[in-house]
C-alpha cells in the first residue's frame, strides 16, 4: 500500500530555484500611467512643477506674501498690548452680587482700569463694575471684584482691561 501525502500549507509547496518561466512585463506596461510614475527621465524632471504662466506665479508670489504681512501685523499688534487679563472663575453669592477672579498682566508703568461685567443666561448684561489696577501692586496681580446684578447672573467675566 502506498502513503497518501498532503502538501504542507505553511510552507513553499514547490521546489526552491528559479522560477519555472520568466516573463518580462516591463517593456509591454511603458506608458501606463496607473502602473508607472513617469515614462522617461525628462518628463519626470518637468513634471515636479506645475505649468502656470508668468503672470499667475508673480500673482502666487504677491498673495502669499501680502499673507505673511498680514499674519505678521497681526501678530506685532496683539503682542504690543500694555495690559493682558484672564479670567480665573466667578461665584454666584446672591440673586443680586456675583464675584469674578481674574489675573491682570502689566507690561506698562501705567496704572490700569478693567471694565468686568455679569450676565445672564440669555448672555444679556446685568450688571458692570470697574476695577483699578495700580502697577505698584506688581505687574502680575490676582484681583477679585464684586458685580451688583439687576438680576441673578450665571456668568462673570472680564470684558477688557486698559491702560489710559
Amino acid at each position: 500500500m502506498e502513503a497518501i501525502t498532503t502538501p504542507n500549507v505553511t510552507t513553499n509547496a514547490r521546489k526552491p530555484g528559479p522560477p519555472l518561466k520568466s516573463v518580462d512585463i516591463s517593456t509591454s506596461l511603458t506608458g501606463l500611467s496607473c502602473l508607472i510614475m513617469s515614462t522617461s527621465p525628462a518628463e519626470s524632471e518637468s513634471a515636479a512643477l506645475p505649468r502656470l504662466s508668468r503672470r499667475t506665479w508673480i500673482l502666487v508670489i504677491a498673495g502669499i506674501s501680502a499673507l505673511i504681512a498680514a499674519v505678521a501685523w497681526y501678530a506685532l499688534t496683539a503682542a504690543n498690548e500694555p495690559v493682558r487679563w484672564r479670567d480665573v472663575g466667578f461665584s454666584v453669592e446672591s440673586a443680586t452680587e456675583i464675584t469674578v477672579t481674574y489675573e491682570v498682566y502689566l507690561y506698562t508703568d501705567r496704572d490700569a482700569e478693567c471694565t468686568v461685567r455679569a450676565l445672564n443666561p440669555r448672555f444679556t448684561e446685568v450688571g458692570v463694575a470697574t476695577q483699578r489696577v495700580s502697577r505698584a501692586d506688581g505687574a502680575e496681580q490676582r484681583l477679585t471684584t464684586t458685580i451688583t446684578t439687576t438680576e441673578e447672573a450665571t456668568t462673570a467675566q472680564v470684558q477688557y482691561c486698559e491702560a489710559p
